[in-house]
């Protein structure tokens, strides 16, 4: 089974499918460093890099998805989150708070079907052991 999570930018996504991954004993492909990775070979650091990066995740584990929105109301917090992260990423800078709420503003799942809400205001632990349950019931 694939499990896209997904959301804004500081809302946990990395941290929630590592720890499901870990959990799991499954792999944990994330988008980041791919993108990372082609801005690095040189790519230019356009929204068509950023696709391209999620095209080659999509790729690499297409078969039987299931899509998880984390989501964090409280924006104190999730601002918070977003400007005390620290992420090894040499090429992909981080977004600022103006950027995620712009993000915000045009938001829109990248499923037509169901997605599972999360609310992200809880720790890594309680969501991955809410999704692994969640999961198993599929």
């Amino acid at each position: 089974m694939l499990v896209i999570v997904s959301g804004l930018p500081g809302t946990g996504k990395t941290a929630v499918a590592a720890g499901l991954a870990a959990r799991s004993r499954a792999v944990h492909v994330s988008i980041d460093p791919i993108e990372d990775a082609l801005l690095g070979s040189g790519l230019p650091a356009t929204r068509e890099t950023g696709v391209a990066a999620y095209e080659a995740a999509r790729a690499v584990a297409e078969q039987d998805l299931a899509f998880v929105v984390l989501v964090l109301d409280d924006l104190v917090e999730h601002r918070r989150r977003l400007e005390t992260r620290r992420r090894d990423l040499a090429h992909l800078p981080e977004p600022s708070w103006d950027e995620v709420m712009a993000r915000a503003n045009a938001y829109a799942p990248w499923s037509d079907g169901e997605c599972m809400r999360l609310d992200a205001r809880r720790s890594v632990d309680e969501l991955v052991m809410e999704l692994a349950g969640r999961l198993a019931g599929r």
